[in-house]
């Protein structure tokens, strides 16, 4: 990691004492992560850090959080910037109907939900009358 260019972060959840940051630049890089997670440590007031690169988090404990993200950007290992967009509704529906269609996904209408619930009614002891059909 380069003194010239602190990784993009944003702040998924802040306590006085907690800081959980999210930094896509480390997502499945366990060598930038740890390195990240290193000099974190050094930072005065920084009592424990995790880093995460499976879900692209780093995790710091301190005795000051406001601080210690100050110092982070000081010493120039982050930048905060705003959270990543959620994805639009549109688009997870849009999703969710490939997965409806694929057959990854149950199936919304009526007529196949009461068919999945008659199916495990015998389970459930038969709570369901009779569908005709």
């Amino acid at each position: 990691m380069s003194a010239t260019a602190p990784l993009r972060a944003s702040i998924a959840h802040r306590t006085p004492r907690r800081l959980r940051l999210l930094v896509p630049k480390i997502e499945g890089d366990a060598l930038r992560s740890t390195d990240l997670a290193d000099r974190v440590a050094l930072i005065e007031g920084v009592s424990h850090v995790v880093a995460r690169p499976a879900t692209a988090s780093l995790i710091v404990e301190c005795a000051d959080s406001e601080a210690v993200l100050t110092a982070m950007q000081d010493d120039w290992l982050v930048r905060i910037g705003p959270p990543p967009k959620a994805v639009p509704l549109e688009v997870r529906l849009k999703f969710l109907a490939l997965q409806i269609d694929s057959g990854f996904g149950a199936p919304l209408g009526r007529a196949g939900g009461l068919a999945r619930q008659r199916g495990r009614s015998a389970v459930a002891g038969g709570c369901l009358p009779d569908v005709p059909g």
